[in-house]
């Protein structure tokens, strides 16, 4: 019987390692999945700002070729 419950101790003890484990993995990958998460911010706040720099450059362009059809 004694052995028994030493055996099952040590398999928690095995179980609460695995668990430990899988535990500093997920936090792991919740900072990463955190870090490309902010990535993916910035990458579409300058995605935004250089779609609005092309309007705009477009727009100034349609006035010079309004401008000089005018001529």
């Amino acid at each position: 019987m004694r052995r028994s419950g030493e055996n099952e101790d040590q398999q928690f003890a095995v179980l609460g390692d695995k668990i430990d484990g899988l535990a500093d993995m997920l936090d792991r990958l919740e900072a990463r999945l955190d870090s490309l998460h902010e990535e993916c911010q910035r990458t579409a706040s300058a995605g935004q700002r250089m779609i609005l720099r092309q309007e705009g450059l477009a727009k100034s362009l349609a006035r010079l070729e309004a401008l000089l059809h005018e001529r």
